[in-house]
């Protein structure tokens, strides 16, 4: 299962992802309109959906929307918000945001799932850290207690002093009511601060030590 994930979403090997498509396509019901969900051991399921929403766009996007509003299982539904937040159309991207939002679309601690899958695509960050900063309040209430999640998110793909500067213009203020806000944005501008060194290094520079 290893091996097809990295010929799928390393390699990107036109075959296996056509053939996890079809996959995708037939769990979902697209074509005949009845739902297989159930038909294929779970890493493989998750791999076809997620790869069926990549590929073949608003059809595929809008099986998982609807599948999501009626599912009853944990796991299914951990595999469709897996594949609703790994859309790469901006479009279908800033929907799945907005169903974040929606009154009684998902289950308590399911909103990070979505952002925590969109965050990985690095096309995909700008839009999702305006997002972010326009509904801060909104989603800090859904997600809380764990609302500390919202800034690991927004941090995401940052690697420079510039990148901390921003984390904490945005989030200095609002990370002091968070549950463990504080020690988030902490630990992430020094993650950043690594990030920026080990880049430095690797393009022969002799990286500058900042204080914390």
């Amino acid at each position: 299962m290893r091996l097809l994930g990295f010929f799928a979403r390393t390699l990107e090997d036109a075959d296996v992802r056509k053939m996890l498509a079809v996959q995708g396509d037939a769990m979902l019901g697209l074509g005949d309109d009845r739902s297989k969900l159930d038909t294929l051991p779970r890493d493989l399921r998750g791999m076809a959906i997620v790869v069926a929403v990549q590929d073949h766009g608003k059809p595929a996007f809008e099986a998982v929307e609807r599948q999501l509003r009626g599912q009853p299982d944990a796991e299914l539904r951990w595999d469709l918000l897996f594949a609703l937040g790994s859309t790469r159309d901006p479009r279908l991207a800033e929907r799945a945001r907005q169903l974040l939002l929606e009154p009684d679309f998902l289950r308590k601690g399911e909103i990070s799932w979505v952002l925590d899958m969109q965050a990985t695509i690095p096309a995909g960050r700008k839009a999702l850290r305006q997002w972010i900063d326009l509904n801060f309040d909104a989603l800090k209430t859904k997600l809380a207690p764990v609302d500390a999640r919202l800034v690991k998110a927004y941090a995401a793909g940052m690697c420079s002093r510039g990148d901390i500067d921003e984390l904490q213009r945005k989030f200095g203020l609002r990370v002091k009511t968070m549950e463990g806000g504080a020690l988030t944005l902490q630990q992430l501008s020094e993650s950043i601060r690594l990030c920026e060194a080990k880049l430095a290094v690797r393009r022969g520079q002799v990286p500058a030590l900042a204080a914390p």
